[in-house]
């Protein structure tokens, strides 16, 4: 009965941190323009690629803009058309990018040193001040630590698993992120 009881609560536990998470990167996420002059640019854009339907250049203000990756400019430009064009659809992409490191994060140290670890290392990640600022905003650098470290904790996990179907999985799977992370 207390192991159900230990389980039931670390449930509610986890519960609770998936609602945290959803709070702390969403709440208010489009209660204010875009900032500072990185985020204009990269949402302008995104709109430049729908309004032109060239997905393949990335241009702003008409002029060819190859500075970064063409991926975030993409994963804007698909949160455009689902939600709209607004500040808080630029920061959507941002914002799944930060919950989906977070989760990352908690699986690869849960298969690797337990539970409570796993879960305190991405309780401490979701909850670090300059990790929230970067995954609210519509900006390149949470989308690129997501992917880079992907391929980090992927190459770790296949070099943890002992079955070679599984060490291939995550090899892959590591490649796969370090491609993305470019």
């Amino acid at each position: 009965i207390v192991m159900m009881q230990k389980e039931t609560l670390f449930k509610a536990l986890i519960f609770s941190f998936f609602i945290l998470l959803f709070f702390i990167f969403f709440y208010g996420l489009g209660d204010y323009g875009l900032l500072s002059k990185d985020e204009p640019r990269y949402a302008g854009c995104a709109l430049e690629m729908i309004e032109n339907n060239n997905f393949i250049v990335p241009k702003f203000n008409f002029q060819d803009r190859f500075d970064k990756p063409a991926l975030f400019y993409w994963l804007i430009a698909a949160s455009y058309k689902i939600l709209g064009v607004s500040s808080f659809s630029s920061r959507v992409p941002s914002a799944l990018c930060a919950i989906l490191l977070v989760l990352f994060t908690w699986y690869t140290t849960t298969k690797i040193l337990g539970k409570i670890p796993g879960l305190l290392s991405a309780l401490v990640l979701a909850t670090s001040v300059e990790y929230i600022f970067l995954g609210r905003r519509a900006a390149t650098d949470i989308v690129l630590c997501l992917f880079f470290s992907g391929s980090l904790f992927s190459m770790y996990l296949g070099y943890f698993y002992k079955d070679w179907k599984v060490k291939i999985f995550w090899t892959v799977l590591s490649g796969i992120f370090a491609g993305f992370s470019l």
